[in-house]
């Protein structure tokens, strides 16, 4: 999996590859003419549908006791529909404020990392 922090971001998406490595053929039943499916652009190239779905993310390191975030995610509709190297396939996910916010994160560009800082051990 590969993620763009995006700290502008309202919310955080998953695109097909992401969502197909969590999912697995649990993605192509997803309806995504849902009602509760919105139309999103501004990532890759055009527009498609995003679906909601809530998750339970669990976040753990060697030194601290594991950080457990609810949150509602939007799984992108894959475009072209089967797993692919191209379409909306190829994009990052966002990972975007709604998951940032029980936390901070911090970017280190010495060696590519992003650090998630509880909301404890501020």
């Amino acid at each position: 999996m590969f993620f763009l922090i995006d700290s502008g971001s309202d919310s955080t998406v998953l695109m097909p590859k992401d969502a197909f490595l969590l999912l697995g053929e649990h993605l192509y039943k997803l309806n995504f003419d849902d009602d509760q499916a919105v139309v999103m652009s501004g990532i890759g190239d055009g527009e498609f549908r995003v679906l909601p779905l809530d998750v339970r993310a669990r976040l753990e390191d060697d030194t601290d006791s594991p950080l457990e975030l609810a949150a509602q995610v939007w799984v992108a509709e894959p475009r072209p529909r089967e797993e692919s190297e191209g379409g909306n396939w190829l994009e990052p996910s966002i990972f975007g404020r709604d998951a940032i916010w029980p936390g901070e994160f911090h970017l280190s560009y010495i060696d590519s990392s992003v650090s998630l800082i509880r909301p404890d051990d501020g």
